[in-house]
């Protein structure tokens, strides 16, 4: 007879977390009925500001969103998109579908230009976007 398995693990990061709802993790029901076991249940929020007021079945593993080298003098890296297809993005754009930042009214590739707060470069891509709303992130490494 098998076993119900483990009751599953829940990760939440993002800068900021908050809600009241209820975060649950349960396991199956073992081949043959009886009695239900769960397994480990791991649930974990990375954040720099924890607002979540709801419940949670198991404990909660808090740890910060970003941890950074001791003795560190340098402030934490930021991209942001600045120019798509030549339009400029507002300076804290929302990322919203029904309400754009930036209409491109074109298809094809088309250049996005990106700007870097700590490493004083900036960068200029192509993408190739669907014709919809789009919703796109942006990475770097250096």
């Amino acid at each position: 007879m098998g076993g119900p398995g483990s009751g599953g693990a829940i990760n939440l990061v993002a800068p900021t977390i908050l809600g009241a709802g209820s975060l649950v993790l349960t396991s199956g029901t073992p081949y043959g009925g009886g009695q239900n076991y769960n397994g480990i249940i791991r649930i974990s929020i990375s954040t720099n500001t924890n607002s979540f007021t709801g419940n949670a079945n198991g404990g909660i593993i808090l740890g910060p969103l970003y941890l950074p080298p001791p003795n560190c003098t340098l402030t934490t890296p930021n991209l942001r998109v600045t120019q798509v297809y030549g339009v400029n993005v507002p300076t804290n754009p929302g990322g919203q579908y029904l309400y754009p930042d930036v209409i491109v009214a074109a298809s094809g590739s088309f250049s996005i230009s990106i700007a870097a707060s700590t490493a004083a470069s900036t960068a200029t891509c192509t993408a190739a976007l669907p014709f919809s709303v789009s919703v796109g992130a942006i990475r770097a490494n250096w």
